[in-house]
This record gives structure tokens, C-alpha cells and sequence, in this order.
């Protein structure tokens, strides 16, 4: 697993600056998201776990996750920050590779299961527990 290893240092700064609070500290909420998204992208497919998480009427801390895993695989490329659901759609629809689609859907695995590895260095603490 050499790749998440390479992605930790990423999320420990995604995670610092997307979830945590001035305090350091990252609600519980946000390690279960990162947990469902997982299962989501196995159940439903990436495109729609991406969809749900950061669709208009989830909650900010959803959003931010999927904003910390974008941070995270996009470390080294020169673009516009977009939202993840663009950065994929950009990123596959000119490509007829399915071997292509199939890396950037590992990347992205990847980047949240060392993202949820990066969290718990920090406390966690129930939503409204920490100081904003």
C-alpha cells in the first residue's frame, strides 16, 4: 500500500485544513462520512456517492470531505479548484480507456482511505463539542 502511504502526508494537510477546527479538533460526523462515502462508491458507483455527498442540501462537513479527497489527489496538478464531481467528469469524459477511469477511481479510494487514516491523528469530538 505504498500509495496511501505517499497520500498520508496529503490528507494530514487536507484534513488540517478542510475538517479541522481552530482547535485542532474534527467532529465524529466527518469519520463517518469518510467511512459511508467508501461503501457508497462499492454500492452505487463513484459518480453517484460523489453526487450525494456534495449535493446542495448536504451538510457543509460532506462537502469538505469531498473537498480534503480533491486536495488530496490534485496535490501536484495546476488547476481550478472545482468540486470533486467536476474534477471526475473532466478527468473521464474524454477518456475511452476504461483503465483510465478505473485509476482515477482507485486514486480517489485511496485518497479517502488515507484521509480516514490522516483523521485520527486528530480528537474527535461530537459535532458542537469543539471551539469553531
Amino acid at each position: 500500500m505504498k500509495k496511501i502511504d505517499e497520500f498520508i502526508p496529503l490528507a494530514l494537510e487536507a484534513a488540517k485544513v478542510n475538517l479541522a477546527t481552530k482547535d485542532g479538533k474534527i467532529t465524529k460526523e466527518c469519520n463517518g462520512y469518510i467511512s459511508s462515502f467508501g461503501a457508497a462508491i462499492i454500492q452505487s458507483g463513484l459518480l453517484p456517492a460523489i453526487v450525494s455527498n456534495e449535493r446542495e442540501k448536504s451538510k457543509n462537513e460532506r462537502k469538505q470531505v469531498m473537498k480534503s479527497i480533491l486536495d488530496i489527489i490534485t496535490k501536484d496538478e495546476t488547476i481550478t479548484k472545482e468540486t470533486l464531481f467536476q474534477y471526475v467528469i473532466n478527468n473521464t469524459n474524454h477518456y475511452t480507456d476504461k483503465t483510465a477511469i478505473r485509476i482515477l477511481k482507485s486514486r480517489i479510494i485511496i485518497a479517502a482511505t488515507a484521509l480516514k487514516l490522516a483523521i485520527r491523528t486528530f480528537e474527535l469530538v461530537k459535532s458542537g463539542d469543539s471551539d469553531e
